[in-house]
């Protein structure tokens, strides 16, 4: 959850607002979670290879390679991320 609401927070928000407008939407799904979070920016997430010595670059691979689903769609509003978590 943190990783998403930060890559909003971090990409989604202007230069000149302290803060960006992002929904969080989590659900009990078949056989796991349903995490979303909602922002204003139309870019989708870059999927970076983090260097062994970066700082940043690993979140969304871990997310990716959780064992369920991950995924982005542009919205009128902006987009959504997305990610399942299997709880079996």
């Amino acid at each position: 959850m943190s990783e998403l609401l930060t890559n909003a927070y971090k990409h989604a928000r202007r230069a000149h607002e302290p803060c960006v407008q992002a929904r969080l939407f989590l659900s009990r799904i078949p056989g796991g979670l349903f995490l979303c979070v909602s922002d204003p920016d139309k870019r989708h997430p870059n999927f970076v290879s983090a260097g062994q010595d970066d700082e940043g670059g690993r979140g969304v691979a871990l997310l990716r390679s959780n064992g369920g689903g991950f995924g982005c769609s542009t919205t009128s509003r902006g987009k959504d991320v997305w990610v399942t978590f299997p709880t079996a």
